[in-house]
Order: C-alpha cells, then structure tokens, then sequence
C-alpha cells in the first residue's frame, strides 16, 4: 500500500467517524430535549421546576369528580404497578395530585421495575355530556447519569477520533514500512466510543416513554376501574 493509499483510507475512515459522532451528539442532545418539557401552569410544579416532565393526556368517558374519584383510589392502592406506593396529596373535583413515597435513587429503578417519580398531577375538564379531558404531567426522577455517561462517550470519541488521526497519520501512513501502512485500518476501533452515546439517549428517552405509556393506559381505562 503507498502512502497516498494509505492516508486517502484514513481520511474516508476519519471523516466517517466524524459524521457519526456528530449524529450521536445530536442524537444524545434531542434525546435531552424530548424529555425536557416545561410544566403548565395549572399543575403547579414551581416549587422547584421539574426538569423531567412526562405531559399527555386524553378524552374519556365520564364525569370529571367521578373519574377524579376513580383516579385516587387507583393510586391510593398502588393500580399502578410501575411507579411503586404513591401519597395523594390533594383530591378536588377536577384534579388529583400526589407524590412518591419510594426512597431510591435517582437514575435507578428499584427491583420490581418501578420507575422512581417525585410529584404528579392529573386534571379533569369536562368537554362535554359524559365526557372528559384528562391531562397529565408526572416528575420523573434521576437520569441525569445516563446524560452524563453519553457525554463522557461523546468526549472520549472526540479524542479517539482527532488523537487516532494524529497517530495513524504520523507513525502508518509516513512509514517506509509496507507493512506498517496496512495497518491503518486501525482507525476503525475508534467505532468503540461512537456507539455508547446512542445507547444512553435510548434509555433515557426509554425511562419517559414507560411513565407515558403507563399514564395513557390508565387514563383510558378510569371509565371502567372499580366496576
């Protein structure tokens, strides 16, 4: 392989490399965004600002204190399996606020599979005869280190990719030694800290995606909970 050879394939790999580090760091920095949602004002999470808020919601049947009162019960015993033993705080006509009474710590879920959530709120609008809108916004807990872990990954892959270039350019691709240029191909292993950043914005997004699901299966089902 001749040098011209050997430092045309390390351009392609590095710039390869390149473009899929600045696809994770978008990828990781979207993910961020999705779950980062400010709280309306009518749930009252300003004490402090949630930063990770779930927000949904949806039309049902009923009357909103009917449904409000069915909501309280699911929650008082624990129908919703995935966010662990809860404490209504506040039970009106139209809304339903309560907060977790599980200890865990922030990024973690515990063995069961609960999801740790630090305040939640529903309220009930009524839209018409026998029907209700039913919103949402529960405060999930932790993830943070899943962030900071894609970021950590985000700078190791810059550094794999400039400090891999630098290398490879310098003591393979200017070596007089046949030999020594074929192993430019080296600069594949940088791909080992290009992947990881993709993995934690997944299972950070995952952590809201399971709350949200949770959510929209118990709001559609509080017309039937109790009969």
């Amino acid at each position: 392989m001749d040098p011209k050879t050997a430092q045309l394939i390390l351009f392609t790999i590095a710039g390869f490399g390149a473009m899929v580090w600045l696809i994770a760091a978008r990828f990781l920095v979207a993910s961020y965004q999705a779950c980062k949602r400010p709280a309306s004002e009518r749930f009252g999470f300003d004490q402090p600002p949630p930063s990770n808020l779930v927000l949904g919601g949806a039309e049902i049947e009923g009357q909103p204190e009917v449904l409000a009162a069915k909501a309280a019960s699911a929650f008082a015993q624990g129908s919703l399996p995935l966010f662990g033993p809860v404490k209504i705080l506040r039970r009106t006509e139209d809304e339903v606020r309560f907060e977790s009474v599980v200890a865990l710590p922030a990024s973690r879920s515990n063995g069961s599979g609960q999801m740790t959530i630090q305040q939640g709120a529903l309220h009930f609008t009524s839209v018409g005869p026998q029907r209700t809108r039913v919103d949402y916004a529960i405060d999930v807990c932790g993830g943070r280190g899943l962030l900071v872990g894609g970021v950590i990954f985000l700078i190791l892959g810059l550094v794999a990719l400039v400090g891999g270039f630098l290398l490879l350019e310098i003591l393979v691709v200017r070596s007089e030694d046949l030999a020594v240029r074929g192993q430019v191909f080296q600069m594949f292993q940088a791909v080992h800290f290009l992947w990881p950043p993709f993995l934690f914005g997944a299972l950070y997004r995952r952590r809201h995606t399971a709350v949200q699901s949770t959510l929209e299966l118990a709001v559609h089902n509080l017309p039937y909970y109790g009969d």
